[in-house]
């Protein structure tokens, strides 16, 4: 009964958060956009998305300067992962199961190379507009950072 009457409120402004986060994501995916080596590729058409979260691919850099991206965010205090990252429990091959199981990952290698590729920034739904201009202004500096010859 707690939880029920903690929860039906939420219900009610269900459709009001989903158009916040929608907005601000097509924000931050216009600005990410604009970021070299970065893209925010879009949703397909059948999918009715609730964007708290952006997804985005990440092309024409090294490892160590994959890592040094991600690094940098999270020093400017822009928590980025990246989905292949062993750290990352999202990434399949951290998945724990039979040995026998962990065999068939050996015959994934384009889902591979793209999940090491992609990264994931959360939208929080408390952040004011103007954080997210931050957070993208952020994500650029530590790509900048990243990938400037020394």
């Amino acid at each position: 009964a707690a939880r029920a009457a903690m929860i039906l409120p939420q219900i009610y402004t269900l459709d009001e958060r989903i158009a916040v986060y929608n907005r601000r994501y097509e924000v931050v995916k216009a600005d990410m956009n604009k970021i070299p080596h970065l893209t925010v590729p879009d949703q397909l058409d059948q999918v009715s998305p609730v964007y708290d979260s952006v997804q985005f691919n990440i092309r024409g850099i090294s490892e160590q300067q994959l890592d040094a991206f991600v690094a940098g965010c999270a020093a400017r205090g822009v928590p980025v992962e990246v989905f292949g990252a062993k750290t990352n429990a999202r990434y399949f091959r951290n998945w724990k199961y039979t040995e026998k199981s962990q065999q068939q990952f050996d015959s994934l290698p384009k889902t591979e190379h793209i999940i090491q590729w992609a990264g994931d920034l959360r939208l929080p739904l408390m952040f004011e507009e103007e954080d997210f201009k931050t957070m993208t202004t952020a994500v650029a500096e530590a790509m900048a950072d990243a990938t400037r010859e020394e």
